[in-house]
């Protein structure tokens, strides 16, 4: 039954509601140890050429969630494979929706090739790392404007390649802004950087300069670096005394930023995570309690 339904997958013989839910039931059903994930690969592995917008999301998601198993290993073959896991799904779609909007496309077009060029760069594709970091220095040069569906991946793989200049740029962006959302797009990209000084200070800026609800966005983006969960935990540690103050202890930003810096993969971190959440109370406590239990 399951080589049948993955092959009717594959030739999209189901329709788009049905692979959906059958992504989403396999992955679900390996998250809570009932089905082996390497059951769950196959069937994701059907959906290469995939091209319906939910069901992309849904991939990328899987993905995500997948590439946490490697933050820490990503010199391994194990990792290396993930990366030419994620280019078969990603890569074929990613040449059709291409990066210019067509005559005529529709609003669902332009959010997939915004979902499949970040995803892209976030499982570090080679050639569209390459082609987003050109698009960017065109645009802080003035030579070429950037729509905005593709400011935030463009801004992610100038900051993760050139380093402390492309997260210098971006940070001019940042500050010379007064949009929210530009700004917003700045804070989700600073946490790219490679450099760990660099990563420690933009923690430390978060806190000292932006503005109070914006402070789990750089928290975020610095845990979703794999150089930078480490430190997001650290962080998250030693100033949540004084989160708890600034927003109080049922606060959904305090939740926002535990999310982040506790998706861990390894039993040591688990237990550090254990440890630091019995001293906690509120809805914090309830909310790690959950995610001990469901693991």
């Amino acid at each position: 039954m399951a080589s049948k339904l993955i092959t009717a997958i594959g030739k999209s013989e189901l329709g788009p509601e049905d692979r959906l839910s059958l992504l989403s039931d396999n992955f679900a059903l390996a998250r809570a140890s009932r089905l082996s994930t390497a059951k769950a690969l196959e069937v994701l592995k059907a959906f290469n050429q995939e091209t319906e917008y939910t069901c992309i999301l849904s991939i990328c998601a899987c993905l995500t969630e997948l590439s946490r198993l490697f933050a820490q290993k990503t010199d391994s073959e194990e990792y290396r494979g993930f990366k030419r896991l994620a280019e078969q799904l990603l890569g074929p779609i990613g040449k059709a929706v291409g990066w210019d909007a067509k005559p005529g496309e529709s609003h669902i077009q332009s959010l997939l090739r915004s979902q499949v060029i970040g995803s892209l760069i976030e499982f570090e594709h080679d050639e569209t790392m390459t082609e987003a970091v050109a698009r960017f220095k065109s645009f802080v040069s003035g030579e070429a404007e950037l729509i905005p569906d593709l400011r935030l991946p463009c801004y992610f793989a100038a900051v993760e390649v050139l380093g402390k200049e492309g997260y210098d740029a971006v940070m001019k962006i940042y500050k010379e802004s007064d949009l929210n959302e530009e700004m917003v797009r700045c804070m989700r990209a600073l946490g790219a950087i490679p450099d760990v000084t660099v990563l420690e200070e933009t923690l430390q800026w978060a806190l000292a300069e932006v503005k109070a609800q914006d402070i789990f966005i750089v928290v975020n983006s610095v845990a979703k670096n794999r150089r930078g969960k480490d430190l997001a935990w650290e962080f998250l540690q030693k100033e949540w005394e004084n989160l708890v103050e600034r927003f109080g202890k049922g606060s959904h930003l305090n939740t926002r930023m535990m999310t982040s810096c506790t998706e861990f993969s390894s039993e040591e971190k688990a237990v550090s995570t254990c440890s630091f959440a019995f001293h906690l109370d509120g809805v914090i406590l309830r909310f790690l309690s959950a995610c001990f239990l469901n693991a």
